[in-house]
């Protein structure tokens, strides 16, 4: 469809996104009968489409530490900022926007309106790279993978004690995919049940990145001979 270098794929109506090598986020027909555009110029950590925005974390080029939350819509027409100072990674569902900041005391997780207003502190976490929201649970990533309530309360559980330093998690439905591996020529894609049951792995062993849409995960790979 293209032959660009990209780490994260969403789909919306008729396009795909993409996030590039180049930090940029583009749109192409899943037709393919269209050239990719560029929805957003700026250098971008992450995003995420949800109804008809989509929100992403922009970045500083020279310390590549994240700088802010924004919004804007699908034609990366009306751009806002709806928090600073915040890190990579956040989620956005059920008319909220989940996100962490940190502080000298740790790390925590935050909820705020679609629009930016009324920002909460949820829980605070010793650390993690990685987040997603299944309510009433969240799950994060550290070293291995975990559940714990989104309230804070309860017990923190880890997901599968097989799992280790997994690069990258999605929760759809009753299934967790992750990525996991030694080296970068050398990583699986693998998914479990939410209890940690059930562990698959699927070709290839080249993974490079991953996302799922609708019935469909979308697979980068460094070598697409090598994806059978």
């Amino acid at each position: 469809m293209n032959d660009q270098a990209s780490s994260h794929i969403s789909e919306a109506g008729d396009y795909l996104y993409y996030l590039a090598d180049d930090d940029k986020v583009y749109r192409i027909l899943k037709s393919g009968n269209e050239k990719a555009s560029v929805v957003i110029d700026a250098p971008v950590w992450f995003y995420q489409v949800y109804e008809s925005h989509i929100y992403y974390t922009d970045r500083n080029i020279t310390t590549y530490k994240p700088t802010n939350l924004l919004r804007m819509n699908m034609d990366g027409s009306n751009k806002k900022v709806l928090g600073e100072g915040v890190s990579i990674h956040f989620a956005v569902q059920n008319n909220n926007v989940y996100y962490e900041t940190f502080s000298k005391s740790g790390t925590f997780l935050n909820r705020m309106n679609l629009d930016g207003t009324e920002p909460k502190k949820i829980t605070e976490l010793s650390s993690l790279f990685d987040f997603q929201i299944v309510e009433p649970y969240v799950y994060f990533g550290y070293k291995d993978i975990w559940e714990m309530l989104i309230d804070g309360t309860g017990n923190v559980k880890k997901i599968n004690k097989d799992v280790n330093n997994p690069l990258e998690f999605i929760v759809d439905q009753d299934w967790i995919y992750y990525m996991e591996g030694s080296s970068s020529a050398d990583i699986y894609l693998y998914r479990m049940r939410r209890d940690g049951s059930e562990i698959t792995a699927y070709s290839p062993n080249n993974m490079r990145g991953f996302n799922i849409a609708g019935d469909w995960i979308y697979a980068i790979v460094s070598d697409p001979t090598k994806f059978l």
